[in-house]
């Protein structure tokens, strides 16, 4: 997806988690794999981005064409499950999650 498409999202999912280390990567990928092939059969799903921060976070940007669209995602099974597992201390230990959404400037305070 181009720079310009994620431009038109109306809603992004901003959120990284600090891991406990490599062995805590490991243990997420089959999870992790699970969720991104459900959520690219989304409605609405446009786009993500994977990004790293030294020492042990992963982080991620998610593009959905509506605030509803990235909603429902974020209420389907597979991805309360990861949300659970990242719980756990052993594999995490912090994290973040910001949603941000798009609205006409005639609809803005």
């Amino acid at each position: 997806m181009s720079r310009a498409a994620q431009a038109e999202a109306g809603a992004v999912f901003v959120g990284a988690t600090r891991y406990t280390g490599p062995v805590a990567w490991l243990r997420l990928a089959p999870h992790w794999l699970r969720m991104v092939r459900e959520m690219k059969r989304m409605p609405g799903y446009l786009d993500h981005r994977v990004y790293y921060e030294p020492p042990f976070s992963l982080g991620t940007l998610g593009f959905f064409a509506t605030q509803d669209d990235l909603m429902r995602f974020a209420r389907t099974g597979t991805h309360r499950r990861l949300m659970g597992w990242v719980l756990d201390p052993d594999h995490a230990t912090g994290g973040y999650i910001r949603v941000y959404r798009a609205v006409d400037r005639e609809d803005a305070p």
